[in-house]
Formats: structure tokens, C-alpha cells, sequence
């Protein structure tokens, strides 16, 4: 995943045409197909996660790590998603499940940075963490959590059936380490005359 996000940052062609396809195909939108008074519990959750700006970072995520991993977050006081915490794919461990229609047990291990957050002293980040279901904000404080199949959106590149994910820059891979290693022998070769 780091070399894939490498040659998503530094490969000019491989990083505009990801970003072209990850965010063109989302503009603004409407919902539609049911009475305007029954769309409002919709439009609410569309707002509460942000669904044009996010559709954007799933594209990305799913072209360039291989998969998309969020855990939804339900208040049950509301009955309503209020937001969505997306993961980072190279802290997810998945185990693949051999049933077609069954989903992966994906476990995530967080970072020091997530911990540091969670457990700071700041007015506002209590404030905010306040905000959240304390049985979610508290599963998420262990470093390691299982994700809950049910609130977890979890979209994979699929590949062959022996890998969980394929990134779109796969193929063009193996050319962008051998223009990698050309410019860096380049340089070195400059610097020694």
C-alpha cells in the first residue's frame, strides 16, 4: 500500500488519472423517488456523512489502496447515522471468508496519533467526542477492534480470488519502479560529475 500511494503522490500520469476518475463522476445530487416529506430522514443522514465529498475519498481509496473501509456511526437515541470514521486499508487485517455472500472479519489496529486524539485534554475534542456514542468511542480507544459487519461499509477492488483487494495502479506498478530507479541512477550519476 505505501508503494501504490507513492506512485499515486509522485507518477504524474497514474496520480492525475486517478484523481480525474475519483472525483469527476461526483457532482451535486438530489434524491428523488419517493414523497418530499419521507426524503428528510434521507437527506439528514446524506448531510450527517457528508455523502458528496466522501463518494469522492472512497474513489480514491478504492483506486489506489484497493478498498474503501468505514465504520458508520449509529446513535441510537436518534435511530440515525450521524457520521462515518474512515479507516486506513494498511491498518486493517482482513480474513477473507470462503462464503461469496458472507462478509470478512476486517480487524483494525490503530495508531499512536488516533490514541493521542482520543485521549486528549482539549476542550473542543471532548466536546466532540462527547457528541458520540460512548460505546463506540470506547471501542475504538483498545488500539484493536474487530469491526462490526453491520456498520462497517467495506468496498474491495476485487481481483483474483487469493487477494481481499487490487489496486488500480497495479499494472502500471512495475513501470514506475523502473522510472523510479533510471531517474535515481540519473541523479547519482549528475551529482558525481
Amino acid at each position: 500500500i505505501p508503494y501504490y500511494r507513492d506512485c499515486y503522490d509522485f507518477d504524474s500520469v497514474a496520480g492525475a488519472t486517478v484523481d480525474m476518475q475519483s472525483t469527476f463522476p461526483f457532482s451535486d445530487y438530489t434524491l428523488v423517488g419517493i414523497d418530499a416529506d419521507k426524503l428528510d430522514p434521507y437527506r439528514e443522514v446524506c448531510e450527517n456523512l457528508n455523502v458528496r465529498s466522501l463518494m469522492a475519498e472512497v474513489a480514491l481509496n478504492y483506486m489506489v489502496d484497493g478498498a474503501f473501509v468505514g465504520t458508520l456511526v449509529h446513535d441510537a437515541r436518534t435511530n440515525k447515522f450521524r457520521d462515518i470514521m474512515v479507516h486506513d486499508w494498511a491498518a486493517c487485517s482482513i480474513k477473507p471468508s470462503p462464503f461469496y455472500s458472507a462478509d470478512p472479519s476486517i480487524t483494525l489496529s490503530y495508531s499512536h496519533r488516533f490514541s493521542e486524539y482520543m485521549s486528549s485534554t482539549s476542550p473542543y475534542v471532548k466536546h466532540i467526542l462527547k457528541e458520540y456514542p460512548e460505546s463506540f468511542i470506547r471501542a475504538f480507544q483498545r488500539g484493536m477492534v474487530e469491526l462490526d459487519p453491520l456498520l462497517t461499509v467495506f468496498i474491495p477492488r476485487r481481483g483474483t480470488q487469493d487477494k481481499a483487494s487490487t489496486s488500480y495502479l497495479r499494472r502500471i506498478f512495475p513501470m514506475y519502479l523502473l522510472e523510479k530507479t533510471l531517474y535515481r541512477g540519473t541523479l547519482v550519476e549528475a551529482q558525481k560529475r
